[in-house]
Order: C-alpha cells, then sequence, then structure tokens
C-alpha cells in the first residue's frame, strides 16, 4: 500500500443506476446538493495521465449534461493500460477535474476513492454461481402469538431458512426458503391462517438483477497519491482492505482534523480493526463530548458503512468549507466512526458464497459458525430475542463478551469513558430509529434518561425523515414487536448512565424496496440522511 508515484489526473464521475428506486419527492435539495458534489465536467487529459476507465458502461440520458456528450455516448471497456486516440490519431483519455497542488490532488484522490467505494457496495452476489436459484422470497404478517410462535419455531428449526427481519406481530416478517423447504413452509404458514406474500420467486435472480444493475457504474480506477504512503489499487471488489485504505486517506487528507486508530482485538481470521476519529480544530481534542459511531456490526448491512464514509467526507470537506453545521458538530465533539465493526463476516459476504451472512465467523463447532454480535453485550445477556443454538440467526454466544468484536467495542467505550456522550449503532433496514431498553416488552421499563432521550430522538427522527423516507421513533418492542437482548446500545447506555444511546435501521423498510440488496445509487440518499442527521443530533446535545 505504500509507493511513491507523480501526481495523477483522476475520474471523479457518479453514475445513477436503473435500480434508484427513491421517488421524485425522495430527491430532496440537500442530497441532490450532496450527490452533485462528486461530479464535474469531461475534459481531454493529455498523454501519459493516469486515469480511470469506464467498464462497458451505459449512461443515462440524465448524466450527460455532467459528464460531457462526447464521454456519455462512449463505452469504454477495460483498464487504462495504453491510451485511447481520437478523430486525430492524439491520445485522449476520460477524466473529469485535474489540480495543480499536492493538497487538492491528496483531496481529489481521497473523495474518487471514496466515490469508488461506494458505487463497488452494491456490486458482490455473495453467493457464486447458482447460490440462492429457486430460493424464495416471503413476507407474512403475524397476528396472534401462536403465529409468531410458529415463525419462531421455523427460524430455529431450519438454519437454511434465512431470516431478514425477525418474528414480530406488529410488522412484516420477510425471510429466504431455499427450495426443498418451501413446500413445508408454505403448508405450514397456511395451516395457521397465515397470509404469505411472495415477494421474488428466485432471490439468485434479484441479486443478478441488482448487479445488472450496478455493473452500468462499474468503474475500473487507480487512485495515486502524492506520498510514498498510499497507493490505492483498483477498487473492485470492495474488500476490508480498501476500506481501511480509505480511512487511511481521510487522515492524509485532513491531517489536523481526521486520525486513525487500531482495536487491540484481533477478529477469529486474524483481522485487525480499524477506527477513524474526527474532530475540529479548536479545543483539545481529549476533552470534549464523544461520539461514537459503530457500523457493520451485522455484515450483511453494507449500506451501513456507505453512510458512514460518506457521513465523514461531507463532514470533513463542509467542515473545510467553512459550513456552520459542520463547523459545530466537529468543534464541540470528538467523533469516533468503527466503519466495519465485524470484518470476518463482512468479507465473507463478499468471498465466501454468502451475501445476506449476518454474524461473524468464529468457529463455534465443527460445522457451526458465527456469534450473532449484536446479542453478546452485556446487557440481559441470553434473554428475550437471542438464542443458544448455534445454527441461530440469533446466536448470543457463549458468554457476554465472549467475541473480539464485542471486546473492542468495549474497549472502544472504556477508554472514552469518561467524555462518551452518545453511542450510535447503525443498522439496516427498516428506516427506524430506536431508543432504549431493547431488552424488554414493558412500556413502563425504561432508561432514567428516557425524557432526554425522547426530545433528541423525536429531533433527530424529524431529521431523518426530512428527505423523503419516514422513518418510525419508538422502542424494539414498540415498532418492531419483539425486544431483543444483548443489544449494543443498551449495554452502552448501562455501562454509561446518562448517554444518548440509539440504533439507526437505514433504508429501505421492506425488502421488495431492496432490503439488504441496495442499489448503489440510493447511497447519497441514505447518506444524506445520516448525515443531517448527525448534525441534529450535535445541534441537540451541544453543551451549554
Amino acid at each position: 500500500m505504500a509507493t511513491n508515484s507523480s501526481q495523477s489526473s483522476l475520474v471523479q464521475l457518479h453514475v445513477i443506476g436503473r435500480g434508484d428506486s427513491a421517488s421524485k419527492e425522495q430527491r430532496r435539495p440537500r442530497a441532490d446538493a450532496d450527490f452533485k458534489h462528486y461530479t464535474g465536467n469531461a475534459r481531454t487529459a493529455p498523454p501519459g495521465d493516469d486515469c480511470a476507465c469506464v467498464h462497458n458502461l451505459h449512461f443515462p440520458r440524465r448524466l450527460d449534461r455532467h459528464c460531457g456528450q462526447k464521454l456519455a455516448e462512449k463505452a469504454w471497456s477495460g483498464y487504462c493500460k495504453s491510451p485511447t486516440k481520437d478523430a486525430n490519431g492524439q491520445a485522449e483519455r476520460p477524466v473529469l477535474k485535474a489540480f495543480s497542488s499536492t493538497h487538492s490532488s491528496v483531496i481529489s484522490n481521497m473523495r474518487t476513492t471514496v466515490l469508488f467505494l461506494l458505487l463497488t457496495l452494491g456490486l458482490a452476489s455473495g453467493r457464486d454461481g447458482e447460490g440462492y436459484r429457486g430460493h424464495q422470497v416471503l413476507s407474512v404478517r403475524a397476528q396472534t402469538p401462536n403465529q409468531v410462535e410458529l415463525l419462531k419455531e421455523l427460524m430455529d428449526k431450519h438454519d437454511e431458512i434465512i431470516f431478514l427481519t425477525l418474528p414480530s406481530s406488529v410488522k412484516q416478517t420477510e425471510f429466504v426458503v431455499p427450495p426443498n423447504l418451501i413446500q413445508e413452509v408454505t403448508s405450514a404458514l397456511r395451516e395457521a391462517d397465515i397470509t404469505i406474500e411472495l415477494l421474488f420467486a428466485d432471490a439468485q435472480k434479484e441479486i443478478e438483477r441488482s448487479l445488472a444493475e450496478n455493473e452500468r457504474n462499474r468503474l475500473y480506477a487507480r487512485s495515486v497519491y502524492n506520498s510514498p504512503h498510499h497507493d490505492i489499487p483498483p477498487l473492485i471488489p470492495c474488500t476490508i482492505p480498501t476500506v481501511v485504505a480509505i480511512i487511511n486517506n481521510f487522515a492524509q487528507a485532513y491531517k489536523d482534523l481526521a486520525q486513525v486508530h487500531s482495536l487491540p482485538y484481533k477478529t477469529f481470521e486474524d483481522k485487525t480493526v480499524y477506527y477513524l476519529t474526527v474532530t475540529g480544530k479548536t479545543n483539545s481534542a481529549g476533552t470534549k463530548p464523544v461520539i461514537i459511531v459503530e457500523t457493520l456490526l451485522h455484515a450483511r448491512e453494507w449500506i451501513t458503512t456507505a453512510a458512514a464514509i460518506y457521513t465523514i467526507d461531507n463532514l470533513l470537506k463542509n467542515y473545510e468549507a467553512g459550513d456552520a453545521k459542520a463547523v459545530q458538530a466537529l468543534d464541540n465533539f470528538t467523533w469516533i466512526f468503527l466503519v466495519v465493526a465485524n470484518p470476518d463476516g463482512y468479507e465473507y459476504t463478499f468471498t465466501a458464497n454468502n451475501r445476506l451472512w449476518r454474524k461473524n465467523r468464529k468457529r463455534v463447532t465443527t460445522n457451526c459458525y458465527g456469534v450473532d454480535l449484536n446479542r453478546n453485550f452485556d446487557v440481559q445477556f441470553g434473554g428475550v430475542g437471542s438464542s443458544s443454538a448455534c445454527s441461530s440467526e440469533t446466536y448470543h454466544g457463549q458468554h457476554a463478551f465472549s467475541e473480539q468484536e464485542t471486546l473492542n467495542i468495549r474497549h472502544l467505550v472504556e477508554t472514552h469513558y469518561n467524555n462518551l456522550i452518545s453511542y450510535l449503532s447503525v443498522h439496516s433496514y427498516s428506516q427506524l430509529l430506536l431508543k432504549p431498553w431493547g431488552y424488554t416488552t414493558s412500556a413502563s421499563v425504561v432508561p432514567p434518561n428516557i425524557n432526554e432521550l425522547n426530545r433528541v430522538g423525536t429531533i433527530v427522527n424529524a431529521e431523518l425523515s426530512s428527505h423523503g423516507a419516514t422513518h418510525t421513533f419508538g422502542t424494539a418492542a414498540g415498532v418492531l414487536g419483539y425486544a431483543a437482548a444483548g443489544c449494543a446500545e443498551d449495554w452502552a447506555l448501562t455501562h454509561k448512565p446518562g448517554i444518548y444511546a440509539y440504533c439507526y435501521e437505514l433504508r429501505p423498510r421492506t425488502s421488495a424496496a431492496g432490503g439488504f440488496i441496495v442499489a448503489a445509487s440510493q447511497i447519497p440518499y441514505v447518506g444524506a440522511e445520516v448525515y443531517h442527521s448527525f448534525l441534529a443530533l450535535a445541534a441537540a446535545i451541544l453543551p451549554k
């Protein structure tokens, strides 16, 4: 990752895939402004510049005004190892922006790298070949306790069934059923008078449809720093080293604002877990209130890391631009971003034939892998909403903090204990903002600071919902219909009473709208919701 190369010219291009399911109302001005931040005007670079190529790219008509007609009419194939020729035989390469100063080049390279990560987050299919061929995606609504229990029995009995949302009586339960179990499952549901909605007859086709949409966005790029410490390879696929490179890029581009740190506990597969601190130039970072943002605790929730990176980029660039809200957020708080809390599980969704894997990759028994990290914290451990069966999606582990990943989070919280003011656990999907306690169904069992949690949560949820996608604020039991013990935000609040602890469930609302397989074109909209909601949180809890 460390080579010294000359300044390069770069492509900064945001391509909108066909899978953009946002309505016109969802394309709010602020999201569009953030979206356009990454786009420039096409020009021709001189021979010898490094470049980025568009791989079999079919441009939507609306892109022409950003990229230029000539580039919009071409489909560039492969990686630019040699110059292409124009009509006069002169070498030409498609680029969008050139920067003369070293600082501008570093900032541009960093943003380009960020963009390529975001665009490629929707590319991997998870399972190779026929992985989910013939698997049906079903949606049901349990109306009675007995119906909820039936769904739980199916979840415990058949580990081949992938529950995308957990059994509930207040919202739809969505799950993926393999071909050999379709008849058994649908018969059991009908006997229990549960209405079945078939969302997708073939889950693999849905994944492939998403891939086909995003293939039009697939960019090969080489992004080289004017520094001996950074050399970013083509960012396909977007694996853990790429994510680490991107947070290193932030630290390189914004030396006064961002720093990369490692956590002490290596994962089961011997990976180091990194986090990024972001804070303003005024006041000592060691004395500011700390906000911890944890994303990708569940491996399949790719959009959470994309939204975190989008948010970091906007916090930094807007702070340097003098934006009042970004300045307020960074000058008054230290933000800690744990962008991939579960690196083993995340990498498995790319490389090991399971895009919908949820847990980590610890080998529990000879034939069973994985602990649900968001059931492994020491708060009502082993209680409701968790399982003692390793094959379960919600297996809580052998004991609280049995996992390296949760030990890392505990270490992070304890390291910043004195200054910790907020803990944000970011998940997907369902369009929710959840407050503690998540481990109980009793409306009378509430945290001592419930009034403050309600005040700030209402403000944050209003901001989340102001970009065209309504979010719901409440407890897990109140809005999901089930409780869950051992969750991160509950533990953080019990460990440091009085902090502002919340769990985000990002877009979309249902599997029919994309579920965990979110089109890359949705990232700017989800990212804008998260970014502006974080600004609203900072303003609402600003020390007086």
